[in-house]
């Protein structure tokens, strides 16, 4: 062979990586897709949410936590976020060609009463023979966008292969006949069991002591908030609570969280800078005025960071750098505290120099993520993706 011939051969790992990432493209494509439907609920559920923030007892006092409306701005959100896997059950199967209300039946069976019970019970679940661990879908996303996937891609080949006049009533039945056992016995799990393993890795961080332990809150800032979209936070924050209750503070968890907090305000910042004077901006200050006035961050998250995709690097190296500076002063949590701009109270009982580190923390987080996030976007086409 020559040596023109030698160089003009692809090399055999070559389709591979582009198989790849054409499956990755694919995924991220399906992800944004379906969690852009979602936008009108995100948007008003945060604004809500900090409205309810506003008028409450910690800021103006206008009304007590007992008031009808305090009350019910905080159902509002709730039923937003504690009900998403319903939400996106729908959005998800709508995306892929699957029936949407289907895809909403699948969500509420992940959250129905009788399996949430089961949570942490001594009590013992099959499907079809097959066992079961029962787990809180509540808030979380990754499990019902894996499962609505399957189902949607059972439903439409189905329809393809069974007799039309068959296919009506079986494709839906089989399909998703098919997923429970995949759904609740394997995929649904799943998120849960990485959530754990990570999360006892990351925190086994916080025990090393010295570069080891600020190389971890800057994990864990940058981080965070990708646990959150995939629903793996609750081992971390058990882990910090647990830490608190026992000594009375927590430096690793806890900390790294409160920064990543702020790192996503500054990703919606950013967006909003470079949006600014269109329809997306006026989004982008949507969500960073629910997340930095009333402490929600997914609204960003979901209609920014997953929508554009490319924000998730601001929110990621904001983070990292925030975290760095609260793992590298010693940064800590004296008392588990609001997720907007008042967090900075829960680190009052450090003295003056402990809260000045975190304010600087949280402000390097948020401004990092926002010059990263406006600097990122101007290499992303009109939807912004890259």
């Amino acid at each position: 062979m020559s040596e023109v011939d030698q160089h003009a051969t692809p090399s055999p790992a070559a389709p591979a990586r582009g198989q790849i990432h054409r499956t990755c493209e694919a995924a991220l494509d399906y992800l944004s897709g379906a969690v852009v439907k979602m936008i009108p609920i995100l948007l008003v559920c945060g604004m809500l949410k900090t409205a309810q923030m506003l008028i409450g007892p910690s800021m103006l006092g206008l009304v007590g936590k007992a008031d009808d409306l305090y009350e019910l701005l905080g159902m509002v959100y709730d039923a937003g976020f504690y009900f998403m896997p319903i939400y996106l059950g729908y959005s998800c199967a709508e995306k892929l060609g699957g029936t949407p209300v289907l895809g909403s039946l699948l969500g509420g069976i992940m959250m129905v009463s009788a399996f949430a019970q089961l949570v942490g019970g001594n009590a013992t679940f099959s499907v079809y023979g097959i066992p079961c661990t029962p787990v809180d879908y509540s808030h979380t996303v990754l499990p019902i966008v894996m499962s609505a996937a399957l189902l949607a891609v059972l439903e439409v080949r189905l329809r393809k292969a069974l007799p039309k006049v068959l296919a009506p009533m079986f494709a839906p039945l089989l399909a998703m006949a098919i997923t429970l056992p995949a759904s609740l016995c394997a995929l649904g799990p799943l998120g849960s069991w990485c959530g754990n393993a990570l999360g006892s890795a990351l925190f086994s961080l916080g025990d090393r002591g010295g570069l080891v332990t600020v190389l971890g809150v800057g994990i864990i800032a940058a981080s965070w908030e990708f646990l959150v979209i995939a629903g793996m936070r609750s081992l971390l924050l058990a882990l910090g609570l647990a830490n608190m209750l026992a000594v009375g503070t927590d430096s690793f968890v806890l900390v790294g969280a409160g920064v990543a907090i702020w790192a996503a305000f500054g990703m919606a910042l950013g967006g909003f800078l470079r949006q600014r004077g269109t329809a997306e901006g006026g989004e982008a200050l949507g969500y960073f005025v629910s997340g930095i006035v009333g402490g929600v961050t997914e609204p960003a998250l979901y209609g920014l960071g997953l929508r554009y995709r490319r924000p998730l690097i601001g929110l990621a190296v904001g983070g990292f750098v925030g975290g760095i500076w609260a793992g590298a002063t010693h940064v800590t949590a004296y008392i588990m505290g609001s997720s907007s701009f008042l967090s900075i109270l829960g680190y009052v009982g450090g003295g003056t120099l402990n809260t000045v580190n975190a304010g600087i923390s949280d402000l390097l987080a948020m401004g990092v993520a926002a010059a990263v996030t406006y600097a990122t976007w101007g290499d992303c086409d009109g939807e912004g993706r890259g």
